[in-house]
């Protein structure tokens, strides 16, 4: 699938290599994401959504993941956008979460939700230029806080 000239692929257990590479110099994303995983053990923690790798003229730029519906609230949830270093600040994010918003309103739904660590500053200003807007906050099962994000899908 494309949008423009950027397209997506679901991901392969080959392409768990690429996390390792875009997150090297990373260290808030790994100490909040990864903590003493492997790349590997990381994506297994995800298996109900689905992995992408977008790619620009056949250059891996970014990964993500999302549910359509996810257990909590069957509602489609955003849980992972990660740019390739090389790559960042050229609107790569944007686009992809533009495309998922797309075709999960494609799909009927009319929300989606995102779940953001309180002290990642950097990653709610990109969620909010997604058009994310705070919907709450909450604790995780190790008494982590999150900002719960939500964008309408219209």
């Amino acid at each position: 699938m494309a949008t423009g000239n950027l397209q997506y692929r679901k991901m392969i257990e080959s392409d768990v290599s690429l996390i390792k590479a875009f997150t090297t110099f990373d260290s808030l994303w790994k100490s909040i994401e990864m903590d003493a995983l492997t790349a590997k053990e990381y994506i297994n923690k995800y298996v109900l959504g689905e992995w992408r790798v977008w790619q620009q003229n056949n250059k891996d730029v970014a990964i993500t993941y999302h549910l359509d519906h996810a257990p909590s609230n069957n509602k489609p949830w955003l849980g992972t956008v990660i740019i390739n270093p090389n790559d960042r600040r050229q609107g790569f994010g944007t686009q992809v979460v533009k495309q998922l918003k797309k075709e999960l309103r494609e799909k009927g739904h009319k929300a989606i939700f995102a779940g953001v660590p309180v002290e990642a500053d950097i990653w709610i200003q990109f969620m909010s230029d997604c058009y994310f807007e705070q919907f709450k906050i909450e604790k995780d099962d190790q008494n982590q806080m999150f900002l719960i994000m939500v964008s309408p899908l219209q």
